[in-house]
């Protein structure tokens, strides 16, 4: 890990992963509203007519992860000037990546395969994955560029520099 540095001001990976943070949260709580999941209908098989599907469960989900990520997209954007500031930005940021993941996730946990192969575009299913897949791969830059060193490689106990 990188040690703390005390800064002024805040660095562009901080506010580029805030900003990430806060719009990705607000999407997945706008996101149930604009892709419209009232309107999903899935095929009753004891009638065979179409009735509504049941995704209270996703929309909760979905407005629940939009809110944990708009407070970890705040709390990457605190001025690091204490170490404990620099671990509340480490731990958002791995919050991010563990949003992402359990986004990815959520669409098997919700049983929404079996939903998607009754419509014609499983919007949940897409929504969920593709917000989740870029919050693992924005997390995961960021944590690398931000907490990890760079450049070094550890040999034989001894520090060593790799020049390109």
């Amino acid at each position: 890990m990188k040690e703390y540095t005390k800064r002024s001001g805040l660095s562009l990976t901080q506010i580029i992963l805030g900003v990430f943070g806060i719009v990705g949260g607000a999407w997945m709580i706008l996101a149930p509203f604009v892709l419209n999941y009232n309107a999903i209908t899935v095929l009753n098989a004891a009638t065979k007519k179409r009735v509504p599907a049941d995704l209270g469960a996703v929309f909760t989900s979905d407005t629940t992860v939009g809110v944990a990520l708009i407070a970890l997209g705040l709390a990457t954007l605190l001025v690091t000037n204490s170490k404990l500031v620099y671990r509340i930005q480490m731990i958002a940021n791995v919050g991010i990546i563990a949003a992402g993941l359990y986004l990815m996730v959520a669409p098997y946990l919700f049983d929404l395969m079996k939903v998607a192969s009754y419509m014609g575009l499983d919007v949940p299913n897409t929504n969920d994955q593709l917000a989740g897949i870029l919050a693992v791969v924005v997390g995961g830059f960021f944590f690398q560029k931000r907490f990890m060193p760079s450049g070094e490689v550890e040999s034989e106990g001894f520090p060593t520099v790799i020049t390109a």
